[in-house]
């Protein structure tokens, strides 16, 4: 693998690990979801050019480059046009970008996201989340890349899990309401940006040892042979799907800004942002 030459921007740790895990993993096709003005992604887009070859692989971003939230509260960072001139300026080309409203035109992001993979023919092996930080923006998300995530350690990282409340509850929700049996999450307490600390990063990757081809090519002594061991795996996995396949899924939980908790009520309020302690009652 050649060389990764990002040039002078400045390495956030975050973008560090997740350039870090597309390194370890390999991906073919990946998305960002939330591109904004498009700094991470030229991480992304370098570390797989270093992978894979200039030209081999691209990186699909989609954002709407407008004012966002669920108040609207946030305004735009960008525009689709200023990003693509970023990019040209440091010689990136294995990028895509989508301008699609990912909550209210959530159809045709998952039109996209069908044609990215051939109808669904291949798989998306990598993706990174950093969208709308509300409970209904990111589970939108999530809902139309995991049907689509590669079941052989297809990865999924979001992003700012610790600090923000929708981001913080589907996690625990991914663990809980929605869990399938066939994917794994960790939460890091770290990243930073910045301004901040400790923002929070997660990892969902699908259970891939069970499903791989991949042997065991080496024996240093265990309880059981190599055969054993595969063959369990695949029980196993094959017990937590069957465990967890009468329960509603992800999809049957469809959410929307009226279903979240007041602390967002008032479209003008300016109480979106507190410095508090674990357990404090969120001020009014």
């Amino acid at each position: 693998m050649s060389e990764i030459k990002l040039g002078n921007l400045e390495f956030l740790d975050y973008r560090n690990f997740i350039c870090g895990l597309m390194t370890l993993t390999k991906p073919k096709i990946c998305v960002e979801i939330g591109v904004s003005k498009g700094q991470t992604t030229v991480f992304m887009a370098k570390t797989l050019s270093a992978l894979h070859g200039p030209g081999a692989a691209v990186i699909h971003g989609f954002d709407n480059w407008s004012n966002h939230g669920l108040r609207g509260q946030y305004g735009a960072s960008a525009t689709k046009e200023k990003v693509e001139e970023y990019f040209d300026s440091l010689q990136v080309s294995n990028v895509v970008l989508h301008e699609v409203d990912l909550i209210n035109d959530h159809d045709e992001f998952k039109k996209i996201l069908n044609q990215i993979t051939n109808n669904g023919k291949d798989f998306i092996d990598f993706a990174f989340i950093d969208a709308c930080h509300s409970y209904v923006g990111a589970k939108k998300d999530f809902d139309a890349v995991y049907p689509l995530l590669n079941p052989e350690g297809g990865t999924i990282v979001f992003h700012d899990t610790l600090m923000i409340d929708g981001c913080r509850e589907l996690m625990l929700d991914l663990r809980t309401k929605y869990y399938d049996g066939t994917y794994d999450v960790i939460d890091f307490v770290g990243g930073s940006t910045f301004a901040t600390r400790n923002i929070g990063v997660s990892i969902l990757t699908k259970r891939g040892f069970p499903v791989t081809n991949r042997a065991i090519e080496q024996v240093c002594g265990s309880i059981s042979k190599p055969e054993i061991i595969e063959g369990n795996e695949r029980l196993w996995l094959a017990s937590e799907i069957k465990k967890y396949k009468d329960k509603k899924t992800h999809l049957d939980y469809d959410y929307n800004a009226e279903d979240m908790d007041n602390c967002l009520s008032d479209k003008k309020s300016k109480n979106y942002r507190k410095k508090r302690k674990r357990g404090v009652k969120w001020p009014e």
